[in-house]
């Protein structure tokens, strides 16, 4: 590889092993190539050029001056609200079991699959099928995660009748190489189970996709309790310069930003 680079919005893939059943390729990435993502020549590019020089009998032509580094100030965010303000008023598929991503004819991105409970449920709630990382709720209140990359598909539930249940599941990345390339449901992808028995009945799944922007009336305000949370800021300069902005799941339950940039770049 001569170019390190960056695997745009959800596209970044995944690995596997026998200790992980999953392991998601960061969306950034240098391989250690000659010429690094951000475009700069490294010492291996130098080397590799010297070398090429030797054996040409013409002058190469000099190698172009990396783009200006800059910062920028302190952002503001001023659009915030949760996942389950954004599916208020959004219409629900609904189906006896959880649908895949594949059934919803979604390919990245969330889908909440929601139930509400006629009769109590006390125990193991158990998600074998999961693909790939889900967070739960128990009317609108965080209760726990489940995480295939640590194969940990289950957690202790307590549920009363009227009680809504919330999973919401995020798509981590397809397996791209290997015996489980073909294995690639994303989702909930077999029935969920409590103490054993299978959940049936009255599933609603809501789809997020992200290939867009949500439109939604946002507002300011203070979340107390953790949720998935989706946030807006603009950005906007025309200058070829380079940023390196650093995201990370610093609450958990917060899910790693997706940025674009706009301007003569068209970077993201």
């Amino acid at each position: 590889m001569i170019h390190g680079g960056t695997n745009f919005g959800f596209t970044s893939g995944a690995n596997y092993n026998k200790d992980f059943d999953i392991q998601p390729d960061l969306t950034s990435y240098d391989y250690d190539a000659p010429i690094s993502e951000s475009g700069w020549a490294t010492p291996k590019y130098n080397a590799l050029r010297e070398i090429f020089q030797k054996i040409n009998q013409t002058t190469l032509p000099e190698v172009p001056k990396p783009p200006k580094v800059i910062t920028i100030p302190a952002i503001e965010f001023t659009k915030i609200n949760s996942l389950f303000d954004l599916i208020d008023k959004k219409k629900p598929v609904t189906n006896d079991q959880p649908l895949t991503f594949e059934d919803l004819n979604i390919g990245n991105g969330y889908v909440i699959y929601r139930r509400q409970f006629d009769n109590d449920q006390k125990g193991l709630l158990n998600i074998k099928g999961l693909r790939d990382y889900a967070n739960i709720y128990v009317n609108g209140v965080w209760k726990g995660e489940m995480n295939r990359i640590n194969k940990k598909y289950d957690i202790e539930i307590d549920l009363k009748t009227g009680d809504r249940l919330d999973i919401v599941v995020e798509n981590m990345g397809r397996i791209n190489y290997g015996a489980e390339i073909v294995h690639n449901l994303k989702g909930i992808i077999e029935p969920i189970r409590i103490n054993g028995n299978i959940i049936s009945g009255n599933w609603q799944m809501f789809s997020l996709p992200f290939d867009q922007f949500p439109k939604h009336t946002y507002q300011k305000k203070i979340l107390l309790i953790v949720f998935r949370l989706f946030r807006k800021q603009n950005l906007n300069w025309k200058k070829p310069e380079i940023l390196f902005w650093i995201c990370g799941n610093l609450v958990k339950g917060l899910s790693l930003s997706t940025v674009k940039i706009s301007g003569d770049t068209g970077a993201w």
